[in-house]
């Protein structure tokens, strides 16, 4: 019965073992975190004519002031083109909007957000709703001239 005594022991340790490596949770290795899922491009499909929207040109303004709306509908891009001329100290910023009514619109991104000095630049911007148009929003009444135009496509 002695000898059988650390035989015994030993084929009941090795029982443990196993039911422990068993039931213990394996943590599968893992590398970095997923990276943000890449956004799909707004991309102009060809499907109608493009057409310029001259919204402002060379328009001095002293206020916050909306261009008029142009209807968007047709259009999946806008290439959007401005240019201010401060000749004074104000800050500008020119916001898109968006809506599906020309008086209920909501803010889309800023195609220039407070420029202190006189700047001019084009970006490609997806359209959404009916209706687009810019916001200027100034920080004084100091006149300041500004162009803004749209190549819907």
């Amino acid at each position: 019965m002695k000898k059988l005594l650390p035989l015994f022991a030993t084929a009941i340790l090795l029982c443990a073992l196993a039911l422990v490596s068993i039931w213990t949770p394996i943590v599968p290795v893992s590398g970095a975190p997923m990276a943000a899922p890449t956004p799909v491009a707004a991309v102009d499909r060809g499907s109608v004519e493009p057409t310029l929207f001259n919204l402002w040109a060379a328009k001095a303004i002293a206020a916050d002031t909306t261009t008029p709306c142009v209807e968007v509908t047709r259009y999946d891009v806008a290439d959007v083109y401005y240019s201010i001329d401060h000749g004074t100290v104000n800050t500008t910023t020119l916001t898109l909007k968006f809506g599906n009514s020309e008086t209920a619109l909501v803010d889309g991104i800023n195609v220039v957000a407070t420029s202190v000095a006189d700047a001019s630049a084009i970006q490609q911007v997806q359209t959404f709703g009916k209706y687009m148009c810019i916001y200027a929003n100034v920080s004084t009444t100091d006149t300041i001239t500004i162009t803004v135009n749209m190549l819907a496509k």
